[in-house]
């Protein structure tokens, strides 16, 4: 039996809550972290529905931390950039004395667990999903970078989902190919982060760091034939948010790294596609 428990670290001044999944039986292999994505997001909500199955598949213990800013983590004053984000984890990590570790990362936790890969050597192994950081072109050229520059209209977008479960469903059902694959809970726990004070908070500084007139500011490309780690890019499809070539294109830089993409699966695996999700990931990460 796998028992879920919700902790807090307090990583160089910062307290970062996560979720912690033990496995009764162990094996000897490093500890799971599961880095989520931006915009309005959680541990809970991003990974609630796989870190027990992916604590038991592979006999290891999974942590998944809210970054700073997002769920029930701090806010401190901060930029939240990726590379803020990157040293936010590897503190993190110190405050757990983590001597090695696998990571997975969704969206934006996918550029960050990059990041700490590049930067760590304690990360063995890495699953970047649907990742950011493996290129700069903007979804909507000129115009995302325009509306990044309003924030007024983040805030109101955010104050119109607050009042309508209808305007909720929609905005997570865009993330997906089919938005009847989601599960019932997802919504109760995306209200809830609505509720928050000011949500959206964290993205809306992160984009003001990360979305330039010329494109994304951080890309690991040209560091990718240098990436050490046996890495797993994993990518839904039909995914709006971040084209599914970058990932392709990502596994042919990198020495060690393959690519899998799962069909009719848009930007969220592991809510869209969980038993798929665990399948891959602990496949991949279980490997000797």
């Amino acid at each position: 039996m796998t028992e879920l428990h919700e902790d807090r670290a307090t990583a160089d001044g910062v307290g970062i809550h996560y979720l912690r999944a033990e496995p009764d039986e162990r094996d000897d292999g490093p500890p799971v972290v599961l880095l989520h994505g931006g915009i309005v997001d959680s541990a809970r909500l991003s990974w609630g529905g796989v870190v027990e199955s992916l604590a038991a598949e592979l006999g290891r213990a999974v942590l998944a931390p809210d970054l700073a800013g997002y769920g029930d983590s701090d806010r401190p004053v901060a930029a939240y950039s990726t590379a803020y984000h990157v040293e936010s984890m590897r503190s993190f990590l110190d405050a757990l004395d983590v001597s090695r570790v696998d990571l997975c990362g969704l969206s934006l936790g996918g550029g960050v667990a990059l990041g700490l890969a590049f930067a760590d050597d304690r990360v063995e192994r890495l699953v970047a999903v649907d990742s950011y950081g493996l290129g700069t072109d903007l979804p909507n050229g000129a115009l995302t970078w325009a509306v990044s520059r309003v924030p007024t209209l983040n805030r109101l977008s955010f104050a119109l989902l607050r009042r309508s479960r209808r305007l909720q469903r929609a905005g997570l059902g865009n993330l997906t190919a089919d938005p009847a694959s989601l599960p019932d809970e997802v919504y109760p726990l995306f209200a809830d982060l609505l509720e928050r004070e000011d949500p959206g908070h964290a993205f809306r500084q992160w984009r003001a760091a990360e979305v330039t007139r010329q494109g994304y500011a951080t890309s690991y490309v040209p560091l990718l034939p240098d990436l050490q780690q046996p890495t797993l890019f994993l990518h839904g499809m039909e995914d709006e948010v971040f084209p599914a070539r970058w990932s392709r294109e990502a596994a042919d830089s990198a020495p060690e790294a393959e690519y899998a993409g799962l069909e009719d699966c848009g930007h969220w695996p592991p809510r869209e596609r969980p038993v798929e999700f665990v399948e891959r990931v602990a496949g991949f990460l279980g490997e000797v």
